[in-house]
């Protein structure tokens, strides 16, 4: 029972698995990752903030939890990658960033940042600093790497573009928006291994299902 609820952006993550999901459609031609999208390896961890773009965000524990993602990229490009992170001080500023294989890098977010901010990932190590940090990325998939530095560093959505142009504002919600009847979809892609994949869908607080 219920009035279904169109233009209602829901939040799809691959939970379990090595199944890969698309990327929303963008009608900006950028790629949009939700944070709490990717795979979670403790004490990273999702949490609840209806300030946050679909309600939800990730955020770095004590230790080396870390947040996987694989986006696909429409297009070869230099990319630069925008994020909107909550960093409170000095001691809860950082994430480390890595594509694909390649080089680990510091992302030095700004602070005091008390409420949502966006930042173009920058390098600062290792030398020379990169500020942003742009990256040359082929058309298909690619592994997005965002390991735990600082405890506390908070971190809602990414935003890929080639558009020099660009500044993201506010929330930037797309996601796997509602249709009229109040339904959305999205598509799975099996990965190489045997085995039950789960796909969980989520808005903000409401109970995942």
């Amino acid at each position: 029972g219920g009035n279904p609820l169109s233009g209602i952006p829901l939040n799809f993550s691959v939970i379990s698995g090595g199944g890969i999901l698309d990327s929303p459609a963008s009608p900006d031609g950028n790629v949009h990752v939700e944070a709490e999208s990717g795979t979670l390896t403790s004490p990273m961890a999702a949490a609840n903030d209806t300030a946050a773009a679909g309600g939800r965000y990730i955020v770095s524990g004590v230790g080396a939890g870390k947040a996987t993602y694989v986006i696909n990229v429409p297009q070869a490009g230099s990319y630069r990658v925008w994020g909107r992170i909550i960093a409170l001080d000095g001691n809860s500023d950082s994430f480390f960033f890595k594509v694909d294989n390649g080089t680990q890098i510091y992302w030095d977010v700004p602070n005091p940042a008390p409420s949502w901010t966006w930042d173009l990932v920058n390098q600062t190590t290792p030398t020379p600093v990169q500020d942003p940090k742009i990256f040359s990325l082929s058309a298909g998939n690619h592994t997005i790497t965002i390991d735990a530095r600082d405890p506390g560093t908070k971190l809602d959505k990414l935003i890929f573009t080639t558009d020099t142009n660009f500044t993201p504002n506010g929330k930037e919600e797309i996601g796997y928006t509602t249709n009229a009847s109040g339904e959305t979809q999205a598509y799975l892609t099996l990965g190489p291994s045997v085995g039950a994949n789960t796909v969980q869908a989520s808005y903000g607080a409401i109970t995942p299902v």
